[in-house]
């Protein structure tokens, strides 16, 4: 079975919780159009499993903290676990892309194949994410083990869970090759750690009447380095963060609760001002609160629990 993916559900955390195929297979492959989701992005979140994306239409930009790559149509990424990440596609954007847990590869903690490939890469703070260009032979080569792993997804069938687990498994050693020329190495830097801890604080008080006093003090930090943090890794403010995660998160209230007052959903985003609220929205996603609502009714987008 193949899944579509947009309108992600997250916990108050951002904690994305991931579908997977089965209780004792877990990896799931999806295919999926960025445009069906709110301005062609997919928010900041993050999930205990591993990730793997190939663009097959269009292109996208990968954010993680401290970093923002372009992939273009051929070519793909890594993201690894626990890892805080965000998509900006372009509206032709089409991704197909397979999380799985790296137990599912390695088998398990005692064994030779996570102690040598997996050990070094999967959770390692140097390796947040790897990008897997199709203009060297081992990126193209990686691209299409996640096309052979999502193929095998869509086929179903007896015996899929092999032709995907050994898809995975070859994409790992691709993966492992790469990260040596791709990512940065270094353990995760300070700013990182407090990016995380301002993110996790913002996001289980969108609903309160908070600034970048209450942010910075969530990281034990003055105002100044809270600024300087959020500059540095995700190339924002803490406020303007503050404020993309409340509409984020209005945006998926309005297309879960369609009967629910405009007003009522401003002040649950820790918005007072309904007129404020479509004003920002507006300038978000492109449409008024009441014309989202619309387009999810007539969309009928698949989500994910």
């Amino acid at each position: 079975m193949i899944y579509t993916r947009c309108n992600l559900v997250l916990g108050s955390d951002d904690h994305e919780d991931v579908k997977v195929a089965s209780p004792d297979f877990p990896a799931e492959g999806y295919d999926e159009l960025l445009s069906q989701n709110p301005g062609c992005d997919v928010p900041w979140h993050w999930h205990e499993e591993l990730e793997a994306i190939v663009v097959s239409e269009g292109s996208m930009r990968l954010l993680v903290p401290g970093r923002s790559v372009v992939i273009p149509a051929g070519s793909g990424a890594f993201v690894n676990r626990n890892v805080l990440h965000s998509c900006e596609g372009a509206p032709t954007c089409r991704i197909r892309s397979v999380t799985f847990a790296a137990d599912l590869v390695g088998g398990g903690q005692a064994l030779a194949i996570t102690r040598r490939y997996l050990a070094p890469l999967v959770g390692n703070d140097a390796h947040p994410a790897v990008v897997l260009p199709v203009g060297t032979p081992v990126g193209q080569r990686a691209c299409a083990r996640i096309e052979e792993a999502v193929a095998a997804f869509e086929a179903g069938g007896i015996g899929f869970e092999i032709d995907v687990r050994s898809a995975l498994s070859h994409l790992v050693l691709d993966v492992l090759e790469l990260a040596g020329e791709d990512a940065a190495g270094g353990h995760e830097r300070a700013a990182v750690a407090r990016v995380r801890e301002m993110c996790r604080y913002i996001d289980g008080h969108l609903g309160e009447d908070i600034g970048v006093t209450d942010i910075a003090r969530a990281a034990s930090i003055g105002e100044r380095e809270a600024l300087r943090c959020f500059r540095e890794e995700l190339s924002t403010t803490p406020s303007a963060y503050l404020m993309g995660q409340r509409l984020e998160h209005a945006a998926r209230i309005l297309a879960e609760s369609p009967d629910e007052p405009i007003a009522q959903v401003a002040g649950r985003v820790g918005m007072r001002s309904a007129s404020n609220f479509s004003l920002r929205f507006r300038g978000r996603f492109g449409c008024t609160p009441r014309e989202w609502r619309r387009r999810v009714a007539s969309a009928h987008p698949a989500t994910r629990a």
